[in-house]
């Protein structure tokens, strides 16, 4: 139901009293943040019971490698239209414990995303690729750090603009909350 794909499990003919079997069900939310709703069947299909299991919005997304040219010239097709910005006021303490490491921790916990090696050497700057699972549409991050204005800016851009408004919140949610 609701636009997934669900590949099932096997019947199983007998449970007996207070045992349990384990089984695998594979769920392709095809880049929908909607449930996946079926019944689970029983005492012959004569009774049923609904079950509805959401997926986690960084979870519909994969690592996908670009390097800094790759990812520029990805980000010029992904401008205007497909750009999410936000940003998110930090202490100076905050400011001082971000660098590559506790960033990507931060992203990571919203997204299984990889980051972009950069050439530049700037360190203020920090980029981040994935793409959906489903459709392979490209999500780009960009993370700056505006260190005089104690801010930490945020832009999303991908042609999925409902799941990168959402991953947008995620992120800007983790780096609010920083101690």
């Amino acid at each position: 139901k609701s636009g997934v794909n669900i590949d099932g499990f096997n019947d199983i003919d007998i449970l007996p009293s207070n045992a349990s079997i384990v089984a695998s069900i594979g769920i392709d939310f095809n880049d929908k943040t909607q449930p996946a709703s079926f019944d689970i069947s029983f005492d012959g299909r004569q009774l049923s019971t609904p079950l509805s299991i959401s997926c986690h919005v960084g979870e519909l997304f994969e690592q996908k490698f670009l390097n800094e040219q790759q990812f520029n010239q990805s980000l010029a097709h992904l401008r205007g239209m497909n750009e999410i910005t936000d940003s998110v006021n930090v202490s100076e303490t905050q400011m001082g414990k971000l660098n590559f490491t506790s960033i990507q921790t931060k992203v990571l916990q919203c997204a299984n995303i990889t980051s972009v090696p950069l050439g530049s050497g700037n360190s203020t700057i920090y980029r981040f690729s994935g793409q959906t699972i489903s459709s392979k549409a490209l999500v780009l991050i960009t993370i700056q750090l505006n260190i005089p204005e104690l801010t930490v800016n945020l832009t999303i851009n991908s042609d999925r603009l409902v799941l990168a408004t959402m991953l947008l919140k995620e992120i800007k949610q983790t780096f609010s909350t920083m101690t």
